[in-house]
């Protein structure tokens, strides 16, 4: 602040605000009087880290996003699918994480959660065994996408050594820079990542100055390097459609399918959850989440689609697929086009890297399981998971093993696209939860105004009236036996004085904490059904690219939560716990049979059709339907019986009685036959 208001404060500066523990780039200290270079670009021990819209979440999720496969695998995307349905292999993962992010946005709305990830995130929505075992897939997930920027990073650099691109030297090269790579980043780690992060704004200018390189390059290249043709309408004709020949071959393989191509570039995008990870961290997450996400996705979604299109009309077919480095021989300085790429897979490694061992760390500490009991303990000042940590470097490395992109780019996309579908779910259920809770809430109120008319008082004239009729009515046993007809008289008055006052004191449902869908800008964009249209689309996805991966993940994820449901049996159930899908889909399909019969039985005048929101998003009485469903029961309607006449003689008398010694009583408990004329006729409403 300045020295005029340090004056009127008295001279004395005000305090710092109060910073929480535990969060992940925090610590105590305040440094708003700082120039900004000193603020956002030095290192200094002891101070608070907040972030914003713009040097917080927009910058993080695009130094995730445009990664190590846009650098290297674009340019062989668009050889195998052509550039039309390359630009599709684009669209589909941002599609997905577009959708995704919005409902992670609703999901922050309607819970009215402002520092927490994806993984505590999910467990107030689904509970916590559920929440457990997709974290433990969003880890992995995390783990392997590390693995992947490593081995895009040393096969980058193991290109610049004198050896053959296909040969086995250049493959265990690729390798030991991969390898190299993780263990230095289990270094930055264990230090912390707070200056890292500081220095975010100076990596995106690296990361953009290398966009801009590959730009001019494609205008102006003076190197005119094998296989870059320049601008041209015949490059670019050729290149629009799939290879023709579908039996050319490429390093012993045949050309890859659309769904092959997907799995591999699908990895691209998995990083645009960085920002929601890093909700503890900013200033105003309601506000600097959405914006900075969507921004990023934008951002991201543009540079894909630059790079695919300038590949296509420049490059032939033949470099695209055989040249993973060809997008490097396109930039005008090819040193700092390998910076940009450098910079990209360490940021998105290290972030993976970093999420993965806090994520397993928080699941240990949760969960409270004896074996994962080390993974929770924190070390150092930064408070760093050391045996988390250790844990995500070694799986890391196993994957690092496997040393080829192509391969490692659709075991990546299985985990990712399996918690992209629990998120979208997440919301989908949030929003049936609460049309739940307020079904709930309406019969109560409508139980309610009903109980205070039953419990009005009577006035005197009806209560004659009552009197008279029910002495009028009164039967021969009732004449005969008067101590028990006061008796039950008693009785009854007793139980219909009493039933008013319990059924007042019924329990009124309890006070939601689902929060009805907001208006705000970002939160009406999410919508239910969009969101599990886009959580079956992933599945798809996941079977339509690599159904044998697919398999394993799903498998591996029923394991986890059978296992997570005998082990971690105190779980929190979530506050979406009254939601089953299976009663949701069993009733969804019982009410189309019904529509059915009734489109074929009934008149088009007697069809009653409900009617919602426009976007799916009914309101409080959308589902009136539903209730009466649900109410529906089987009445008699009360009928006017006939009194049967003593005098007449029955066909059969169960208590006729011969004996002498009964012979001079009279008879009062008489059964007989019956005719259909005796028979109240019975109706159902």
């Amino acid at each position: 602040m300045s020295e005029r208001d340090v004056l009127l404060n008295g001279g004395v500066s005000p305090a710092a605000p109060p910073v929480r523990e535990g969060e992940l780039f925090c610590e105590e200290g305040h440094d708003s009087a700082l120039p900004w270079w000193r603020a956002n670009f030095l290192l200094r021990f002891g101070e608070s880290v907040k972030f914003g819209t713009w040097d917080g979440v927009f910058t993080t999720c695009l130094l995730n996003t445009v990664g190590m496969v846009v650098f290297l695998r674009t340019g062989w995307v668009v050889g195998n699918a052509g550039l039309l349905l390359g630009l599709l292999v684009i669209l589909i993962p941002v599609s997905v994480a577009l959708f995704s992010v919005l409902s992670v946005i609703g999901v922050l709305e309607r819970c009215g959660a402002e520092a927490c990830g994806v993984y505590p995130l999910l467990g107030r929505v689904l509970g916590g065994r559920r929440a457990a075992a997709i974290g433990l897939m969003y880890c992995l997930a995390q783990t392997i996408g590390a693995s992947l920027n490593a081995v895009g990073l040393g096969e980058s650099a193991a290109s610049l050594l004198p050896l053959a691109p296909s040969s086995t030297s250049a493959a265990w090269a690729a390798r030991g820079f991969a390898v190299a790579v993780t263990v230095g980043l289990v270094g930055v780690n264990a230090a912390g990542v707070k200056w890292v992060v500081r220095l975010q704004l100076a990596l995106l200018a690296v990361l953009l100055a290398a966009v801009l390189d590959f730009l001019l390059g494609s205008f102006a290249n003076w190197r005119h390097p094998v296989g870059f043709a320049g601008y041209s309408a015949g490059v670019l004709s050729n290149n629009t459609f799939p290879p023709s020949n579908h039996g050319y071959h490429v390093d012993n393989d045949s050309v890859n399918g659309f769904f092959t191509v997907l799995g591999v570039f699908f990895p691209t995008i998995t990083g645009v959850m960085s920002g929601v990870n890093m909700c503890a961290d900013l200033r105003d997450p309601k506000r600097n989440i959405p914006l900075g996400s969507l921004c990023a996705i934008g951002a991201s979604c543009l540079l894909y689609l630059t790079f695919a299109m300038v590949l296509g009309a420049t490059c032939y077919r033949q470099a695209l697929l055989t040249d993973y480095a060809i997008a490097q021989k396109v930039s005008l300085l090819g040193p700092l086009f390998l910076c940009g790429l450098y910079v990209s897979a360490l940021s998105a490694a290290l972030g993976g890297m970093s999420g993965a061992c806090r994520i397993l760390s928080a699941i240990a500490a949760d969960t409270k399981l004896a074996f994962m009991e080390p993974l929770a303990v924190r070390k150092f000042s930064v408070q760093v998971p050391v045996y988390s940590l250790l844990t995500v470097a070694s799986i890391s490395l196993l994957f690092i093993l496997i040393g080829n992109v192509n391969l490692l780019g659709p075991i990546v996309a299985m985990p990712f696209l399996l918690t992209y579908a629990a998120v979208n779910y997440a919301y989908f259920a949030l929003a049936m939860s609460f049309d739940l809770e307020q079904r709930q809430r309406r019969r109560f109120d409508a139980a309610k105004s009903v109980t205070t008319a039953a419990a009005r008082p009577e006035t005197a004239g009806d209560l004659a009236g009552n009197r008279q009729r029910a002495l009028s009515r009164s039967s021969d046993l009732d004449k005969l036996f008067p101590a028990e007809r006061r008796r039950n008289g008693s009785a009854a008055s007793v139980k219909s004085s009493a039933s008013p006052d319990k059924q007042q004191q019924a329990v009124p449902p309890s006070p939601s904490a689902i929060l009805d869908k907001s208006t705000a800008r970002y939160a009406s964009l999410s919508n239910r059904w969009v969101s599990l249209a886009t959580a079956i689309a992933c599945l798809a996805v996941m079977f339509a690219t690599r159904w044998e991966y697919a398999l394993a993940a799903v498998l591996l994820l029923a394991a986890l939560h059978l296992y997570l449901g005998r082990a971690y049996p105190g779980a929190a159930p979530g506050i979406t716990a009254q939601f089953s899908l299976t009663d949701w889909l069993t009733d969804l399909a019982r009410q189309l049979r019904r529509c059915c019969c009734c489109r074929c039985c009934c008149p088009a005048s007697q069809r009653h059709h409900g009617h919602g929101d426009a976007n799916g998003e009914g309101g409080e009485g959308d589902n009136d339907d539903d209730d009466d469903d649900e109410a529906r029961q089987l009445v008699l309607k009360p009928t006017a019986v006939p009194e049967l006449p003593l005098t007449a003689k029955p066909a059969t008398l169960a208590t006729q009685g011969t004996d002498g010694d009964y012979g001079d009583r009279d008879r009062y408990h008489r059964s007989g036959a019956l005719s259909d004329r005796h028979l109240p006729s019975v109706g159902l409403d």
